[in-house]
């Protein structure tokens, strides 16, 4: 089968992620919210991991232009079931009954998700003097922020901030998503400034 080509290392991590965000999500809908975090963290690794494993191969002569392309798409598409759905089923879990207007947050988060996704594949980083930068908070930091914000609140706010919160980080994120604002790239100076 043809398609079996483009199944090389970086893919194969790639598809390892997407498995880590789906089990994060049916942890979530399970009711352990600790373990569904901790799946969509390594789906973050595995997200680090495939694009410094695809570099080293493409320095080295070992993947095509097509490999290349398709492991950019299977990338992308991976992100949005990763950092797009897995973050809003894991707030939704957590939700008693949740409200039409957690739905309307959740659904502006995955459009721009997607968005910035989108974006991202027709510009990729962008470069001023001070090196490499993105346009727009990365989908993947997704899997570090979530856990960060939500386990104070789990942990120990009563359960009307908890739902303050649980609203307001999918809106927060999803606007950072599509923001000007300059994100270096890891192992630049500043990690962050505002955008032109």
């Amino acid at each position: 089968m043809l398609i079996l080509a483009y199944l090389n290392l970086p893919n194969l991590i790639t598809l390892a992620g997407m498995l880590c965000g789906l089990s994060s999500m049916i942890l979530s809908l399970h009711a352990y919210p600790g373990f569904a975090l901790l799946a969509l963290g390594c789906a973050g690794i595995c997200d680090l991991l495939d694009g410094h494993v695809a570099r080293r191969m493409s320095a080295h002569g070992k993947r095509s232009d097509a490999q290349s392309q398709f492991g950019q798409t299977l990338d992308s598409l991976v992100d949005v079931i990763n950092f797009g759905m897995a973050p809003m089923v894991f707030i939704y879990a957590l939700q008693p009954s949740p409200s039409v207007s957690f739905y309307l947050c959740a659904g502006f988060y995955v459009a721009c998700a997607v968005l910035r996704l989108a974006y991202f594949t027709v510009h990729g980083l962008l470069e001023d003097s001070r090196g490499k930068y993105y346009s727009g908070l990365p989908v993947t930091y997704a899997a570090l922020l979530l856990p960060v914000t939500m386990l104070p609140g789990l942990l120990s706010w009563p359960l009307s901030w908890l739902l303050w919160l649980l609203h307001v980080w999918p809106l927060l994120i999803g606007s950072l998503f599509i923001s000007r604002l300059r994100f270096r790239k890891p192992g630049s100076a500043r990690t962050v400034s505002a955008g032109a």
